[in-house]
């Protein structure tokens, strides 16, 4: 009897062991996944293959699509055969990607290599984030959630960081270059992710003959069924793509501004370090404002910075920009968390998956019109359409999440 004991502490002593070891394996995985040296050029590169502005944002509306196809899907095989396996295949699919576009010249290849960086973000894509939440229910220590959520946004952050100073040099050389070493970056996920132990929890019923019926009834759940996650995902889709497409009109602005492109990575590495501090005082935003104060304060930030970069393009204002990446570093521990506490484990990266589905959404809509106008009109102008785009889309979702007592 104390034999059989003692065997079972040990168990239960090895998998709490294995379970902790997920923990840092996946702030490990978030930094390589983080390393894209290739951001402070990517648009530069673009251009230099021939794409206009309105093309950049076609390219992120099919790579938005390609996620869009694939998001509801992963997700529901994730939680039916395990986020490890998810997230194995999109650390595989994602590094083909990457090659892909190391090798790829003109629109239509770089086109295809969105696809294929889409259907692997996909696949990890909600599975991650699963992953930890329920490691961490099977270490009791959900209560930490928030804490190493923003841990995981802070380390992928310093990676971006790190990466955009090297990409900016790298790419100040040749634009093809930081592509080349990203590709190679990628490859120690892979490993990383078959040595994850995936947490043991309730699992959805083997009833493959009806997936699709159960897909869509986890949808009709989380966009009908649960007003209160309804309207969370639709704000949460709404600040995701506000602070997103700014993203990619960022290196034309610091064009616009005369910014020289070795110092692109530079200014990278500082807004991705900013996103790395301010992900840690994401729980004190939220506990000094209250959830609904802190909501309608993010709606407010985005609109207000840009209307402020669209008024006045200077080099004086450039600093404004540190608001956006305070957005996106706040926004997410905080709402992922709001997430993971309303719904079950059998349905976790389905619900973050259709979440994460929104937001691309939104943006397939909202993007390329942006960025005609920006080709069409200037890029003042296109980003003073997004301060009215976004103050319109981000109003409807907090008096609908006010009135379904969301809040």
């Amino acid at each position: 009897m104390y034999v059989g004991n003692a065997i079972l502490a040990l168990m239960l002593k090895l998998n709490q062991e294995y379970l902790e070891g997920n923990i840092k394996k996946l702030y490990i995985f978030h930094g390589l996944l983080g390393m894209m040296i290739t951001m402070p050029i990517v648009t530069l590169f673009f251009q230099e293959n021939g794409l206009s502005m309105q093309d950049v944002f076609v390219v992120q509306a099919v790579f938005s699509i390609s996620v869009l196809l694939f998001e509801i899907p992963s997700g529901y095989i994730s939680d039916k055969l395990g986020h490890k396996r998810a997230l194995v295949l999109g650390s595989l699919v994602i590094t083909l990607g990457a090659v892909v576009y190391a090798l790829a010249y003109g629109f239509w290849a770089i086109l295809f290599a969105e696809v294929v960086l889409g259907v692997g973000h996909a696949f990890i894509s909600g599975a991650d984030s699963a992953l930890l939440y329920n490691t961490l229910i099977g270490l009791g220590k959900t209560d930490e959630h928030k804490r190493i959520e923003s841990k995981v946004v802070a380390i992928g952050a310093y990676s971006q960081a790190i990466g955009g100073v090297a990409g900016g040099i790298i790419g100040a050389i040749n634009l093809r270059y930081p592509f080349i070493i990203w590709a190679v970056v990628l490859i120690p996920t892979i490993p990383i992710t078959i040595s994850l132990v995936e947490p043991a929890v309730k699992r959805v019923k083997d009833t493959s003959a009806n997936l699709w019926q159960e897909m869509i009834k986890i949808i009709k759940y989380s966009l009908h069924g649960h007003k209160e996650l309804k309207w969370i995902i639709i704000y949460a889709g709404a600040i995701n793509t506000s602070t997103l497409v700014f993203v990619w009109f960022m290196q034309p602005y610091w064009q616009l501004l005369n910014i020289p492109i070795a110092w692109f990575g530079v200014l990278w590495a500082i807004l991705n370090v900013s996103i790395g501090v301010f992900a840690m005082f994401a729980t004190k935003f939220e506990n000094l404002l209250g959830l609904r104060k802190a909501l309608i304060a993010l709606v407010i930030l985005v609109v207000t910075t840009y209307i402020l970069l669209g008024l006045y393009p200077s080099l004086i204002i450039l600093p404004v920009i540190l608001v956006f990446y305070f957005v996106r570093a706040v926004q997410q521990p905080i709402l992922r968390d709001y997430v993971h506490r309303r719904i079950e484990s059998d349905v976790r990266a389905t619900v973050l998956s259709i979440k994460n589905l929104v937001g691309r959404l939104m943006f397939i809509i909202v993007g390329p019109a942006l960025g005609y106008a920006s080709d069409l009109l200037s890029l003042p102008v296109a980003l003073l359409l997004s301060a009215g785009t976004f103050a319109t889309i981000g109003l409807m979702a907090l008096i609908f999440l006010h009135k379904n007592k969301a809040l």
